[in-house]
């Protein structure tokens, strides 16, 4: 196929030594515990996407620690989770208002409720 760009897989060590190469460091969140962090609670590419959020010089991020693309992804977790609690009960507060609006007019039949009245 024309246009795919095929990228090697990296296992979770390869993935912590590309971070490394392009300057995160591993202060504030080990090694381990990042490895531990992108088998079982993220992906690398959700933390890719997160790290272009910073600044580079020459390929190189300067002061950007694993920590913080942890927080961030975590930071995204419960948005996304917010986000989607609120637009079901918006959602679920429309079904009702739109159950209500058709109950209360005894003249219009169900056939007609999608349609503009003239």
């Amino acid at each position: 196929m024309r246009g795919i760009v095929r990228r090697p897989k990296y296992n979770v060590g390869q993935q912590i030594e590309s971070l490394e190469t392009h300057g995160v460091t591993f202060d504030l969140y080990t090694e381990v515990d990042a490895q531990e962090f992108l088998t079982g609670r993220t992906y690398f590419f959700k933390l890719k996407a997160f790290e272009n959020n910073f600044e580079r010089d020459n390929g190189q991020y300067h002061g950007l620690d694993f920590a913080y693309l942890v927080d961030l992804s975590t930071i995204d977790c419960h948005l996304r989770t917010l986000l989607s609690y609120l637009c079901l009960n918006l959602e679920y507060a429309l079904k009702v208002r739109f159950n209500q609006i058709i109950m209360e007019n005894a003249n219009e039949d169900e056939s007609d409720s999608g349609r503009e009245q003239a």
